[in-house]
């Protein structure tokens, strides 16, 4: 998977233990199952915005928390791309 979405699965994880919460909590407060957040904080799978944003809710942080500092991919300018 991407570099983001390791990013974005390591911050998940560290909000979420820093909420001393474990994963089987966050699954029922979310209702998001706990294989799928296991995923997510491996870097396995990148979540989509909804997602981010019933975890951060639940969590009482914001989306933004998950993303601030992502390594930002580079995008080929025309010429390079020609």
């Amino acid at each position: 998977m991407s570099e983001l979405a390791y990013y974005v699965g390591e911050r998940v994880r560290e909000e979420r233990e820093g909420a001393d919460m474990s994963q089987d909590a966050l699954s029922k407060y979310t209702g998001i199952h706990r294989p799928n957040i296991a995923r997510i904080e491996s870097g396995k799978h990148l979540p989509s915005l909804f997602v981010l944003e019933r975890i951060a809710v639940t969590l009482g942080i914001p989306v933004s928390a998950f993303v601030h500092g992502a390594p930002t991919p580079a995008i080929p300018t025309k010429h390079e791309t020609a």
